[in-house]
């Protein structure tokens, strides 16, 4: 696959090394540490894309810097990244013409792969036309993933809508991909749509794009992602994390198959198939009343749920087969994983399923020389580390000290992935989970859980 050439332009050394070490599987990446030496840069090269820190030591700052971008007519796309993330500065960056305005993550995986998806629509031909194989995390002989499979090839043939349903990791995104792959529109764009990292203020612009001089800043034309779909596939991710007033938005052109540019009179039509996705059951969502009851009713054409890791454990030896041959510094021919290093790995729960097991392979083979990886080289993520072993820390104990210590390590360990699954809103927590908002505060203080652990 062709990598995109992305210039990153931060004066924070740390971040801007982690970055690069693990960027470099997907991009070819150039950095500058402030915003006239990016100018200077890109005077004499042709990025096909900028990562943009907003806070820039030295110089101009990162608006300062876009602003001299457009000023200067090099109509590059831009990424603003920032560890200070408001709505402010996020409406300006986009009135200046950026491609998204995003914060930086802890997790530097994380936000690799949400830079990727942005990025993925601007040169979708470059990105997949020469692809042959786009199976990664579709990998596997299980009955639970043949089963997929074969749901998602009968898919492919027939131009119906499809709403993927599966945990975080399991390989949603991939599953959209197969399909345009084996689709009759595989000639056409396929074109990801994040929709958790589009702000409410934002919906029209990014989905249905802008007039040059509708609002302030608007300094040009902007395509929105139906536009740029054409008669390929849009793929909504995270369609469940669209507020009614979007859902609103999504369902009129969904039923209209047109749509205006914010600004624009021309009505052009919608030609493209729609495939979304989601990390929680809609009809739960419709019953709770966050989720259209009519658009759920309009996208529910066929669901596809995708099964967690855990559920299909047969596969990890192809998977870790696989990531191996993925990593770029390993002897692909002759690197094995122990019988024990096997079997950690497939007694393990994997709550971030397959990212998390990618991440866990090549942590082992970053962190090993070794051409025979052993038990010891598999390192969980601290966050997750205490589910597997629960159990057996415990086999030796009498029954009640056993089942008290089980059911308060269960409750930290759920607890836990609850609220950092929701950004420690307790509000959002007790509505997903079903607990009563006091429970939860209770349950918070007894077991001293804290923000970050």
């Amino acid at each position: 696959m062709n990598k995109l050439n992305i210039l990153l332009v931060d004066d924070d050394d740390q971040f801007t090394e982690a970055f690069l070490l693990l960027g470099r599987n997907r991009f070819n990446l150039a950095r500058v540490n402030n915003g006239e030496k990016a100018i200077a840069y890109i005077k004499k090269n042709t990025p096909d894309a900028i990562l943009l820190d907003l806070q820039l030591g030295d110089g101009m700052d990162g608006l300062e810097t876009l602003r001299s971008l457009r000023k200067q007519m090099f109509d590059i796309p831009v990424i603003m990244i920032t560890e200070h993330a408001n709505v402010q500065t996020a409406v300006e960056a986009m009135q200046l013409g950026a491609l998204k305005y995003m914060a930086k993550s802890p997790n530097m995986r994380e936000l690799e792969s949400m830079i990727e998806h942005e990025l993925q629509h601007l040169n979708w031909k470059k990105l997949y036309q020469n692809r042959d194989d786009v199976s990664d995390l579709m990998i596997g002989k299980s009955k639970a993933l043949q089963q997929v499979k074969r749901q998602i090839a009968q898919a492919a043939k027939n131009d119906i809508t499809v709403i993927f349903e599966g945990e975080n990791g399991v390989g949603k995104d991939v599953a959209a991909r197969l399909i345009h792959r084996q689709s009759q529109r595989s000639d056409k764009p396929f074109v990801p749509v994040n929709c958790s990292a589009i702000p409410a203020s934002l919906y029209e612009s990014e989905f249905f794009g802008h007039e040059k001089g509708a609002f302030t800043g608007a300094i040009r034309q902007k395509k929105g992602w139906f536009e740029l779909a054409g008669s390929g596939i849009i793929f909504l991710d995270e369609i469940s994390s669209l507020d009614l007033q979007g859902q609103g938005k999504l369902l009129r052109v969904l039923d209209n198959h047109s749509f205006h540019r914010v600004g624009g009179e021309q009505l052009l039509t919608a030609n493209a198939r729609v495939l979304a996705a989601t990390n929680k059951p809609l009809a739960q969502e419709v019953e709770a009343g966050r989720f259209r009851r009519d658009l759920y009713y309009r996208l529910n054409v066929l669901t596809i749920e995708i099964p967690p890791l855990r559920m299909h454990k047969e596969d990890i030896p192809d998977l870790v087969h696989y990531f191996v041959s993925t990593f770029p510094d390993a002897p692909k021919n002759t690197v094995q994983f122990s019988r024990a290093a096997m079997q950690k790995l497939k007694s393990y729960f994997w709550p971030g399923n397959i990212r998390e097991l990618k991440n866990v392979v090549h942590r082992a083979l970053a962190m090993s020389n070794a051409k025979n990886i052993q038990a010891d080289d598999i390192q969980f993520d601290g966050s997750n580390s205490d589910g597997p072993q629960l159990f057996q820390d415990v086999l030796s104990k009498p029954y009640a000290q056993a089942r008290d210590h089980v059911l308060t390590e269960f409750k930290k360990y759920y607890l836990t992935h609850l609220l950092n699954r929701n950004g420690w809103s307790i509000a959002r927590a007790a509505a997903e989970t079903g607990l009563p908002r006091p429970s939860l505060h209770r349950m918070i203080k007894e077991l001293n859980l804290k923000s970050g652990k």
